[in-house]
């Protein structure tokens, strides 16, 4: 019985896909495309993933240097022989600035090849994790 409703399902699955195989080489004839549309739609598809989660470990990375390099200071200002712990902070702060740039980079090119937007408050949250190394470099400087 179960196995009667596996056969049953493949042989659906099957009629499918030859229905929607033949649609595709139809489209793709009367267009004189040598690529089928479902190809192309699953690399856009494919593209959009691929760029939005490239951007959100670029902005997930910015946040836990930003975190940990906090701590690195919170550490380095209770002990002042922490010369170490400062180049840590330091070292920290440069990787989430350099993290936070490359998320900005990505940001355009997710709202590009992203069929749906990404919510506004990620957006902007991200705006402003990218943004607060680069505050605490320009502080520091001052």
């Amino acid at each position: 019985m179960a196995n009667k409703r596996i056969q049953n399902r493949a042989a659906r699955r099957r009629e499918s896909a030859k229905h929607h195989d033949s649609a595709t080489i139809q489209h793709s004839a009367k267009r004189g495309n040598a690529v089928s549309r479902s190809d192309s739609d699953r690399a856009d598809l494919r593209r959009g993933e691929v760029v939005t989660v490239a951007w959100s470990l670029t902005v997930l990375t910015t946040l836990g240097a930003q975190i940990f390099a906090g701590l690195a200071a919170l550490i380095g200002a209770m002990w002042a022989e922490a010369t170490a712990i400062t180049i840590l902070f330091r070292l920290l702060i440069v990787s989430a600035a350099i993290a936070g740039v490359l998320s900005l980079i990505l940001l355009p090119m997710v709202y590009r090849f992203r069929q749906d937007r990404p919510p506004t408050a990620i957006v902007v949250a991200s705006l402003l994790i990218a943004a607060a190394p680069l505050a605490v470099i320009w502080a520091i400087m001052q």
